[in-house]
């Protein structure tokens, strides 16, 4: 912040920030491997199967509708008036 506020142009060369960011994600997986791998497998599943069951009741209740819906435009059914036809 303290250059920002001098109005320096400073940057940092590609390859380090490249090479910080690969670090900083390794910390992070690796981070999260071992948190998964102390964890108990039911306070993993719980959640998972809890997640995968919401996702599969809201394609439930969303796949009819879309499928019409999309009939429609693509159609152009419905009560969308039509163009005359020439005579």
């Amino acid at each position: 912040m303290l250059l920002a506020a001098f109005g320096t142009r400073f940057t940092v060369p590609e390859p380090i920030y490249k090479f910080i960011v690969l670090l900083l994600l390794r910390k992070v997986g690796m981070s999260a491997g071992i948190s998964v791998r102390v964890a108990n497998l039911t306070d993993l599943l719980v959640p998972a199967l809890l997640a995968a069951a919401f996702v599969l009741a809201r394609l439930a209740m969303t796949r009819g509708h879309a499928a019409n819906t999309d009939g429609t435009a693509t159609f152009g059914g419905g009560s969308t008036p039509s163009a005359p036809t020439p005579t």
